[in-house]
């Protein structure tokens, strides 16, 4: 798939040779000031040695990656790279690229990572957590809190409703289940008191509000 910012890009040994001509309708692409000119002089600093392994000697192959290029303002802009990089006969190493715009979809997604940070953090020191349950598809979503108030290894939790009831102490497993399946069926909040059942043997109270 292209999108209208995608730019056509070749470089020989590094240095770009080519700039496709709809690169002067994009701002993120300083065009002039590219050609002839190594790309790593427009690549920020901190991205350098994530894009390092793509100029090894004797690498070839297909080249995605996100980086910072250096744009006409001189800021640096978000921007995807699709790409393979070859061996021509004389040794010498080129790359074709289609290069991308995608400063606005990166700061969104840094925006929503870091906000999923602060809201584990407020959780782990509440220590409260949170979880969603597909209901068509049966997949469990738990915050990292819950995993910790669980004692669950994350790696290792089978993400399913049912997993869930199996980590519920057992006098309190029907409770828990009725309480849940009323809700689905009436659209209706919930809240309840239950036990965990911790690995050791211990017991843990926990208290939980949901909503369908």
């Amino acid at each position: 798939m292209t999108y209208s910012t995608d730019v056509l890009v070749e470089m020989r040994e590094g240095v770009v040779t080519y700039v496709g001509p709809n690169a002067a309708e994009q701002e993120y692409l300083d065009a002039r000031s590219l050609l002839g000119h190594h790309m790593g002089e427009f690549v920020c600093p901190e991205d350098l040695p994530r894009l390092a392994r793509y100029t090894e000697p004797g690498w070839i192959g297909p080249i995605r990656e996100r980086f910072r290029l250096r744009d006409r303002g001189g800021n640096w802009r978000w921007v995807e790279t699709n790409g393979f990089r070859s061996r021509a006969a004389d040794g010498t190493y080129g790359a074709v690229h289609l290069v991308r715009d995608v400063d606005a979809e990166q700061r969104q997604e840094e925006a929503l990572r870091h906000s999923e940070e602060r809201l584990n953090e407020a959780q782990r020191i509440a220590r409260m957590g949170s979880w969603e349950l597909d209901l068509v598809g049966n997949v469990l979503t738990w915050s990292d809190e819950i995993y910790r108030i669980f004692e669950i290894d994350k790696e290792r939790f089978g993400a399913s409703y049912e997993a869930f009831l199996d980590a519920i102490h057992p006098d309190d497993r029907e409770a828990v289940d009725r309480a849940y399946t009323a809700s689905v069926e009436t659209r209706t909040p919930y809240e309840i008191t239950h036990r965990l059942s911790m690995a050791d043997g211990r017991v843990k109270w926990a208290q939980e509000r949901a909503e369908t």
